[in-house]
């Protein structure tokens, strides 16, 4: 099993978390639309949808390596994140999740992994 790098349970107000560089600035996703896709993949930077507050809270896991048993099994999307300069942000636009870890420089594979398509309140960010 793989090293289960931060995990948070929280009540994210508008469904949408971002994982990017803590060293980007700028707006990301400007031209996203939730409605019409669930992610949106940038170099440096992701955006998803998740479950909204009024429907409960999600829970978040990021792992390096193989998951642990608890992880959710359907796959949502991959990517790559490139150009991480070894600090990375998971947040969401209120800030009520505003987590930060550890990875090495260099582009960083990863795929996410959730209990459902629509709206996940599980979901597991898994680094290769």
């Amino acid at each position: 099993m793989g090293e289960l790098i931060v995990a948070v349970t929280a009540e994210v107000h508008h469904g949408c978390l971002f994982l990017e560089d803590a060293h980007v600035s700028g707006l990301r996703h400007d031209s996203w639309d939730p409605a019409a896709a669930q992610y949106d993949v940038e170099d440096d930077s992701v955006a998803f949808s998740v479950q909204p507050s009024v429907d409960g809270p999600v829970t978040v896991r990021v792992w390096r390596g193989e998951p642990g048993p608890e992880a959710a099994a359907m796959p949502y999307f991959s990517g790559v994140l490139r150009g991480v300069s070894g600090r990375v942000r998971l947040f969401d636009a209120d800030e009520v999740v505003a987590l930060a870890f550890d990875l090495p420089d260099g582009p960083h594979p990863f795929h996410v992994l959730t209990d459902s398509v629509e709206h996940p309140e599980s979901v597991d960010i898994v680094f290769a």
